[in-house]
């Protein structure tokens, strides 16, 4: 079967002209005059000639990685340049498609037969990894909106919550695999796990908890103890024989904490009798948890 160059662009820029448009409506750039819009996908379409997507992917990642720290997440840095990043995201997105309908075609424009399709799982694995990494850290930064002015030891708890599970995320490679070989990865997860179990310790001595605050807070306990079980398994374990083993628990982290927070929200929408109860613990409710937090902490690192 042959085609004409014209019929590639037709597939083509339908998708340049959607990523635009996306662009406006979910606010990528502010609106300007139609000139500037002009320019802005004039500029687009000479970028995707000249991409790499796999390159630019695993940069796009590595720059996600670079808010980040052992101790710490530059949420100011990062609000500055979200407009950019998500922008970047955008274009890495829409290159990707363009090239995977360019690969089935050869260079005088002939049609290729699905057989000889490239069947390569990585660059989704990455994009998957990167669109989940880049919408943890927006939401880190919404729910610290919601603590703004906020000065409580809850309110507190929460800050160092979200931001224990960002720095969890800097433990996986760009595919979203947890990454044992990364320098200091044992190191890390034995000192988050630590840190996670004064936290629940803390938590438990709370007289009242909002019901607000209460659900933000179990979400993410809950999504920090699935990743420190895993990242912890991992620790003492190097890549071979478990690599294939290691990429599903990433995929499967991925969908777990997703499918945790759904649920939370789910509850958090629903009728009163469903929504989480302010925390009141006795005395010998808080010794239970108490002992059965000590627990868990130290099943981590068995």
């Amino acid at each position: 079967m042959r085609v004409n160059s014209l019929y590639v662009a037709c597939i083509v820029l339908p998708l340049v002209l959607a990523h635009n448009a996306n662009e406006t409506r979910f606010g990528f750039h502010p609106k300007g005059s139609h000139a500037e819009n002009e320019s802005i996908l004039r500029g687009s379409e000479r970028k995707i000639k000249s991409l790499e997507p796999d390159t630019r992917l695993d940069s796009f990642v590595s720059r996600l990685k670079s808010y980040v720290n052992e101790t710490n997440f530059d949420t100011d840095k990062f609000t500055l340049d979200v407009f950019q990043l998500r922008r970047e995201l955008a274009d890495i997105d829409i290159s990707m498609q363009i090239e995977k309908i360019m690969e089935h075609y050869s260079s005088d424009g002939t049609f290729v037969a699905p057989q000889d399709w490239k069947q390569d799982e990585k660059p989704a694995d990455e994009l998957r990894f990167a669109k989940y990494m880049l919408r943890a850290m927006l939401d880190l930064v919404q729910d610290l909106h919601f603590l703004d002015g906020a000065n409580g030891l809850g309110h507190h708890l929460l800050r160092c919550l979200t931001q224990l599970n960002i720095r969890l995320l800097h433990l996986r490679n760009c595919q979203g695999i947890p990454d044992p070989l990364i320098p200091g990865y044992g190191e890390m997860v034995f000192i988050q796990g630590q840190y996670l179990k004064v936290w629940k310790d803390t938590y438990t001595k709370l007289a009242y908890v909002p019901p607000g605050l209460n659900h933000k807070l179990m979400k993410y306990f809950v999504q920090a103890e699935n990743t420190l079980k895993v990242l912890a398994r991992l620790s003492q374990r190097r890549r071979g024989s478990n690599k294939v083993q290691a990429g599903w628990i990433g995929l499967f982290l991925i969908k777990a904490n997703i499918h945790v927070s759904s649920l939370f929200d789910a509850r958090s929408e629903g009728s009163n009798e469903g929504a989480l109860k302010p925390v009141t613990p006795s005395s010998a409710a808080q010794n239970q948890c108490k002992e059965r937090h000590y627990s868990f902490g130290m099943s981590l690192f068995s």
